[in-house]
């Protein structure tokens, strides 16, 4: 398996810049965390850090949301292949046509996943989180993982987007070679 670790945007817009900024951000600090944990425990240090555990904790899942959705808009997310490259690579509309299902099906779960997150931010917003730190509170945190799955629905409407360009082309190719396969046949009365 090949892994791209290129993070050059593909299509270079915003949302784009936005998300890979703020993923680099949020894991840089996660790996500054939990470094300074392991530096203040090997060494001994009179140093007590208390706050370093539960906003690393909360780093990494607000991150990996965010880790989703660059891998959604690099089309690098878990898929299954078999299918679709071994089983159908002569048959490039169906496909096409698969990958439209697929990108509505992960659309309707990341839609039902923004409803859910929604309700639990307002639901949450003024709910202690977890870990003793007073100023944030459980919404704040629903609040970053909702933003994260508005960001793989943003790349997965995108992707589905691309999908549909590449049926209609592989429809508009399939008619051109159908009309070529007809126009080359010889009619009545031509030899």
């Amino acid at each position: 398996m090949e892994i791209d670790q290129n993070l050059n945007p593909k299509r270079e817009n915003l949302l784009d810049s936005v998300t890979l900024t703020l993923t680099t951000v949020i894991f840089t600090l996660l790996i500054a965390l939990v470094s300074l944990q392991v530096i203040f425990r090997v060494t001994n240090a009179p140093i007590t850090a208390t706050w370093t555990e539960p906003i690393a904790r909360i780093l990494f899942i607000v991150g990996s949301y965010f880790g989703a959705a660059v891998a959604s808009r690099n089309l690098e997310h878990v898929r299954l292949t078999l299918i679709r490259e071994r089983l159908l690579s002569d048959h490039k509309r169906v496909q096409a046509l698969l990958d439209i299902v697929t990108y509505l099906v992960i659309l309707l779960f990341v839609g039902v996943a923004i409803w859910s997150l929604y309700n639990a931010t307002i639901q949450g917003w003024d709910t202690s989180a977890l870990g003793g730190l007073n100023a944030l509170k459980a919404g704040h945190i629903y609040l970053g993982i909702l933003l994260g799955f508005v960001c793989v629905g943003v790349f997965e409407l995108q992707n589905l987007a691309t999908a549909i360009r590449e049926f209609l082309e592989t429809s508009g190719n399939q008619n051109q070679s159908e009309k070529e396969t007809v126009r080359d046949e010889p009619t009545e009365g031509q030899s």
